[in-house]
């Protein structure tokens, strides 16, 4: 192959992953705490791959027009089975018409993922987000460049990548999977839906207390 073609090819790789990593984000006013998971009750999870680089689970709101919540924390589990720490966006999606639509409140965060099992918390009160009517999308996207690789005896056309987010399993589906556009997971036979804890805040006035 010439010389010029091979550098090329190079330099575009090196140009793919750059822009993984510098997509835009928005970590101002949030916080993230992290603690140890003791128990083993991590036995499911989703992880992602060139053809799967992000899931969802919609989550319905209990929300009317005289009393809207706004967004506390979202706390989900992983594991990182790299000897080093990975990166993920967490991002929360406007509900059109029964998929992941547009950005709520420009909420994509990039979040630092130690390695092993944790017990991670995203603190949102900060941003004032409100809860939407008619309901919102969490979802995580997956950087998809060499330092997340998942290393070892992996024999697949689509390498995973770290790290890996608990989910739970189930006979009602609530699991949409994007590639090149958002889809609903037709079979549960592993995974239902994303394992989140979501809090809320009733009033801007508790957050300031």
């Amino acid at each position: 192959m010439d010389s010029k073609l091979v550098l090329f090819l190079l330099i575009i790789n090196s140009f793919m992953f750059s822009q993984e990593k510098n997509e835009k984000f928005f970590n101002d006013n949030i916080s993230f705490t992290y603690g140890k998971i003791t128990s083993p009750d991590i036995g499911v999870g989703v992880m992602g791959s060139n053809d799967r680089q992000a899931y969802a689970t919609f989550f319905e709101s209990n929300s009317t027009k005289k009393s809207q919540p706004y967004f506390h924390q979202i706390k989900f589990k992983s594991i990182n089975f790299s000897k080093k720490p990975s990166e993920i966006y967490l991002c929360i999606y406007e509900n059109d018409n029964g998929f992941p639509g547009k950005l709520l409140d420009e909420s994509k965060y990039l979040v630092y993922i130690p390695t092993r099992k944790t017990l991670i918390t995203v603190d949102l009160s900060k941003r004032n987000i409100k809860v939407p009517q008619n309901g919102y999308f969490i979802s995580f996207e997956w950087v998809l460049s060499k330092e997340n690789e998942m290393k070892g005896n992996v024999k697949t056309p689509n390498l995973p990548y770290n790290p890996t987010i608990s989910s739970y399993t189930g006979k009602t589906v609530n699991l949409y999977i994007k590639h090149k556009e958002w889809r609903k997971e037709p079979n549960a036979s592993l995974v239902a839906g994303l394992a989140l804890d979501i809090s809320y805040l009733q009033d801007l006035l508790v957050q300031t207390q």
